[in-house]
């Protein structure tokens, strides 16, 4: 097999990432709600991987949230910074973990303006413009999962902090793969999967929220201490962790964390190295048509391949093409971003989608190449 969707999930994963889940399974109990061996254990893996997001994101370790995915840690923070009466900001780039959370929030009284976006990037004046009085929150992604896009983050942070405008990321495209140091840019609350470039498993997320902010929990239950309250702790990260968390799913996301701090830039470079392959490849054989963008900088190739007479073959015919012809496996259709397609025209087909890993070799990516080539030939 030919693994070239890395954007839906990182494949194949560190074999210390398994190991660490297995052990949890092995030895950890629930942390929080007693003194004993498992309970302890279980404390001691959640904490060190606190500690270590904070060290990836430049963050204290109190302010990171573990949640289940990037999708939860968005519906936290939106949810939990919008009122009725309040205007939020976003952009016509965005995954559905994004507008969705904000359609639900615009239908309890929260007023929404959608920046468009030129040739896949939202600059800091677009978002300036679309600024209110009552704006309570920008929200965007860092990286487009469909066009492989970087918004120029700092320079939208600076404009929302001038403002005094929270700004929401989501950052599941970059977490691991793009350097994010928010001690140096004024973000309210960052959102990402453990389960992509950062290449732990699925199930965990998180969310890494700045000094004073504190979203209204979106779910309430037990937190093993404080047990008569009748409401959520008021300190993180127990304000927004009710529930048993996902112990073994953490020991393999910290373990993850602890191979990506040691080379931060290798992998990343690795696949974004074999996505510009990738990118110039397919773009030199007459029959990739992709979007026109700027600031591509993500390991995500996205577009159609055209027949014989110039029209887009069906994405999803094309990617079961793939994998049948050469065992190749990619994305196809609208990627959970159906304003991106609105926008850049796809949105009658959707597009195939490629994205490889660090561990993906030149020989994989002339395969693919070769075999999109061979589904021209013979539509």
């Amino acid at each position: 097999m030919i693994y070239l969707d890395n954007a839906a999930t990182s494949w194949p994963k560190p074999d210390a990432v398994g190991a660490a889940m297995v052990a949890a399974l092995a030895e950890a109990g629930n942390p929080g709600r007693s003194a004993h061996g498992p309970a302890l254990a279980a404390g001691r893996i959640l904490l060190a991987t606190r500690r270590l997001a904070a060290e990836l994101f430049g963050a204290s370790p109190d302010r990171v949230v573990l949640t289940g995915s990037a999708t939860m840690g968005l519906n936290l923070a939106i949810a939990g910074l919008l009122s009725p009466g309040d205007h939020a900001v976003t952009t016509d780039l965005e995954h559905n973990s994004v507008l969705r959370p904000l359609y639900a929030a615009r239908q309890r009284g929260v007023a929404l303006t959608i920046v468009r976006s030129e040739r896949g990037q939202v600059g800091p004046d677009a978002v300036a413009a679309a600024l209110r009085p009552e704006t309570r929150a920008v929200v965007l992604n860092h990286a487009s999962n469909v066009l492989g896009t970087v918004q120029p983050l700092d320079e939208i942070a600076a404009v929302c902090a001038a403002r005094g405008v929270p700004l929401i990321v989501d950052a599941a495209q970059t977490a691991g793969a793009l350097p994010v140091d928010l001690a140096g840019v004024p973000v309210a609350a960052l959102a990402c999967g453990g389960h992509k470039a950062l290449h732990g498993p699925a199930g965990t997320g998180l969310l890494v929220l700045a000094e004073g902010v504190l979203p209204k929990p979106l779910l309430v239950g037990g937190t093993g201490f404080d047990s008569f309250a009748e409401t959520m702790p008021a300190d993180l990260p127990e304000a927004l962790e009710a529930g048993t968390p996902n112990v073994p799913g953490f020991a393999g996301l910290n373990a993850a964390l602890e191979l990506h701090l040691a080379d931060p830039a290798g992998p990343p470079a690795a696949a974004l190295a074999a996505a510009a392959r990738l990118r110039a490849g397919l773009a030199g054989l007459g029959c990739w048509a992709a979007p026109d963008v700027v600031g591509w900088g993500v390991p995500v190739v996205s577009g159609s391949v055209l027949d014989r007479a110039g029209r887009v073959i069906d994405p999803g015919e094309v990617a079961d093409q793939l994998w049948q012809r050469a065992g190749i496996a990619v994305r196809a259709g609208y990627h959970c971003a159906p304003l991106v397609h609105r926008h850049y025209g796809s949105e009658a087909t959707g597009l195939v989608r490629f994205s490889p890993g660090p561990t993906t070799t030149d020989a994989e990516i002339d395969a693919a190449i070769a075999t999109v080539r061979a589904i021209h030939e013979a539509s």
